[in-house]
């Protein structure tokens, strides 16, 4: 097995900073109301002076423009859940490691992406497209291979003597230990992993307990880790917190874009697409505008997504500033991958093309301004059909019956026409009739008996005897 550990050293700042582009002066408070502390800090406040333990008051003495966040530990809890589901993408089998990152068993999908350090480099840039910096290691076990990435950054290793090799320069610190004990350890001139395992297993078990060299063979591959992997939910809910109220449409896609990248990957980790989500614009006063988007074929293309939405937006009118945005998909649709032959391929493709053709025309016009026809369960040719809104993901589906065969085009205003075997056109019936007699219900009663008839030049017509006064023969339709 290979593990490919993702490790995200700023996950808490990136959470917080990656819905903007600019990087701006970043803390993050935990505390109580007058006791808050700063945790954290980026180096845009690192360079002003803002430091980790500082007060707020303090911070923002050395920076007046510095954005404070409160730890919210929910809220990355649920992040990290979206980046697991995003993951599966590359691999069936993620865990997580609260508060600071992924690990996936990556072991089955080396050949798929193109070998370990692509893949490697894959799942870091599209973490770095959502707005998350990671560092990545490849390893044999899966705690090794985190322990590589929490110091080290594009490590790949193959096996587990070079693994060992590597573990040994890495500091204690990597290791899940108490405070306590790290002080204890370093009394004893111990400083790496290295260090701890050159000591006598009997001995070091006694004095620092059977859990840290469980942590050791673990990383080493001595013996099994058990992990528990992530169960990704049925639905996607995503959201980010701006940084400042923004009232332009276009600033929104920024964000909006990272999001919909989540949720586009999390449709290719389950091998499923969406026909429709809901995008949320909060407004900080307990109200919000809600944004549907639809797509005439079910995608998992972020891309996609994004243009529809863009053109949705280009319409609306904020009525007040935007404070969060959020992202919501349901009703997610299986997409296997086409086996059938060539023909069916090119099909796929040709229906794709046109749901994306549907999808940008109702987003630009409305969906009042793109219609199509849908059959209509009424015998009488003008009521056999009606015009609904082409809205994306809308299908409707009735029970129509079997007719006689009947042209695709039929004319307005029915034609009078010579009965059949005379005048010029010398019609000649091909077949019939076909009586259709109803409406009585609805006012427009008819009382007809329909011909499939052909002229002189061979051109096919629809044509109907009014068997009512004035009693005459009309041309309905034609055939192709």
């Amino acid at each position: 097995m290979r593990w490919l550990a993702a490790y995200l050293p700023a996950f808490v700042l990136d959470l917080h900073g990656r819905a903007v582009p600019t990087v701006a002066p970043l803390a993050v408070v935990e505390g109580m109301a007058g006791r808050e502390v700063l945790t954290d800090c980026n180096e845009a406040a690192a360079v002003r002076g803002v430091r980790p333990g500082m007060s707020r008051d303090t911070a923002y003495a050395l920076a007046p423009e510095l954005q404070v966040v409160p730890r919210d530990e929910a809220a990355e809890a649920a992040a990290l859940r979206n980046l697991a589901a995003w993951a599966g993408q590359f691999t069936d089998v993620v865990s997580i490691e609260p508060g600071q990152g992924l690990i996936l068993e990556s072991g089955r999908s080396l050949r798929l992406f193109g070998g370990g350090r692509r893949l490697g480099r894959l799942v870091r840039q599209g973490l770095a497209s959502l707005g998350f910096d990671a560092r990545v290691a490849l390893a044999p076990t899966a705690r090794g291979s985190w322990w590589l990435a929490s110091r080290l950054r594009g490590t790949c290793i193959a096996d587990r003597e070079t693994l060992r090799r590597r573990l040994e320069g890495l500091p204690l610190t990597v290791m899940a230990l108490p405070p306590r004990m790290l002080v204890d350890l370093r009394a004893l001139g111990l400083s790496t992993l290295g260090d701890l395992e050159a000591l006598p297993r009997d001995g070091l078990a006694r004095r620092v307990g059977a859990g840290v060299l469980r942590q050791l063979d673990e990383a080493l591959g001595r013996c099994p880790e058990a992990r528990r992997p992530h169960v990704p939910s049925p639905r996607f809910h995503g959201h980010l917190d701006l940084p400042a109220p923004v009232l332009d449409q276009q600033a929104l896609l920024f964000p909006l874009r990272r999001l919909l990248w989540e949720l586009a990957g999390m449709l290719r980790g389950r091998s499923a697409g969406v026909s429709r989500f809901r995008v949320s614009l909060d407004h900080g006063d307990g109200r919000a505008t809600s944004v549907d988007v639809g797509l005439a074929t079910a995608d998992d293309d972020g891309e996609r997504f994004l243009e529809l939405l863009r053109h949705r937006l280009e319409r609306l009118e904020l009525p007040a500033p935007v404070e969060r945005v959020a992202v919501d998909a349901a009703g997610l649709r299986p997409m296997a991958p086409i086996t059938g032959d060539l023909f069916d391929a090119a099909r796929a493709r040709d229906e794709r093309r046109e749901g994306v053709l549907l999808d940008r025309l109702v987003a630009r016009l409305g969906d009042a301004a793109v219609c199509r026809l849908v059959p209509v369960p009424d015998h009488r040719p003008e009521r056999a059909w009606r015009t609904v809104p082409a809205a994306p993901g809308r299908r409707d589906v009735s029970e129509v019956p079997v007719h006689p065969p009947r042209p695709r085009w039929l004319l307005t205003d029915p034609r009078p026409v010579a009965p059949p075997g005379e005048g010029r056109e010398a019609l000649r019936l091909l077949r019939g009739p076909e009586r259709i007699e109803g409406g009585w219900w609805d006012g427009d009663d008819v009382n007809r008996d329909y011909y499939v008839a052909e002229d002189r030049d061979g051109r096919r017509l629809w044509l109907f005897r009014e068997r009512r006064p004035p009693h005459g023969w009309y041309v309905h339709g034609l055939f192709g």
